[in-house]
């Protein structure tokens, strides 16, 4: 488990990845944006100045996810503890996959997959993004583990097929309403209207 060469996908831009993320699309530092939660703010078992990730715990520290690729989760999640007599393929599949915080305005210059972090409130004023992808991992066994969310519940969604404006949307830089989303979508200076 854990970084797989053989998954790195190089894309059009021939950028290469590293322990710190994707050249095009590297890793940063978000130790600021969690120390400013102070809303949220524990001490870690190690006795270092934390943040809560939900309101049960973890409590990491504040450079979780900061500045290089790593299984982050291997060590907050209580999923991603191998129980007595068991081994590492008891563990969800998520727990061994590199990611790191990552610059979303950088990254769309590259074909790296880049989420927002649900981690936060929207309103804490933290909004940071994070990859999977810059760090050569594959975020497949994460989004797996999510089904599970409901406890099992399957649910369908009917959605209409309008080619038309989006309710809700973001003016691009000239101030006109795009046909499809651009810069503006990840720009969160830039307000939704609709």
């Amino acid at each position: 488990m854990g970084f797989d060469a053989a998954r790195v996908r190089m894309n059009s831009f021939n950028s290469t990845k590293t322990a710190d993320g994707n050249e095009g699309c590297p890793c940063i530092d978000t130790s600021p944006d969690l120390a400013s939660l102070t809303q949220q703010s524990c001490i870690t078992p190690d006795g270092q100045d934390g943040v809560l990730l939900t309101v049960a715990g973890p409590c990491v520290t504040h450079d979780f996810g900061s500045l290089r690729c790593f299984p982050h989760e291997l060590n907050v999640d209580l999923n991603c503890i191998i129980p007595e007599g068991g081994n590492a393929t008891s563990i969800p599949g998520y727990c061994s996959r590199s990611w790191c915080y990552v610059d979303a305005m950088a990254c769309m210059a590259t074909y790296e997959r880049v989420y927002r972090s649900q981690l936060f409130p929207a309103d804490s004023g933290v909004d940071v993004y994070y990859s999977y992808s810059t760090c050569g991992a594959d975020p497949a066994d994460w989004f797996e583990s999510t089904h599970f969310a409901l406890g099992g519940v399957k649910m369908k969604a009917i959605t209409a097929a309008y080619n038309i404006m989006p309710w809700v949307y973001k003016r691009n830089y000239n101030g006109d309403i795009p046909p499809v989303p651009g810069l503006e979508y990840y720009d969160n200076a830039m307000p939704y209207e609709g």
